[in-house]
């Protein structure tokens, strides 16, 4: 991961776009860790806020009720479940 500048910022080009890591990285399980609760990872999105993130994004990003993340995350696990093979 990209280290912040002295000032405690990173660089406009070493900033994560939020897209590619939230929700899903950040609450699915990983084969070295648990998944956070969305709590949980929307604290720390609000806490790299424009250190690792953009925070305009940021900003966007928590606008939307978790209700509707919690939905997208629920219909992208059944888009992605495997066939049952009988």
């Amino acid at each position: 991961m990209p280290r912040p500048r002295r000032g405690g910022r990173a660089s406009d080009e070493v900033r994560r776009p939020l897209e590619g890591v939230f929700p899903s990285k950040l609450t699915s399980d990983r084969p070295y860790r648990k998944g956070r609760s969305f709590e949980e990872a929307f604290g720390e999105v609000e806490k790299y806020a424009g250190a690792q993130f953009d925070p305009q994004l940021v900003e966007v990003m928590l606008s939307i009720p978790r209700a509707c993340w919690l939905e997208a995350k629920s219909n992208t696990l059944r888009r992605l479940r495997p066939p049952t093979i009988h």
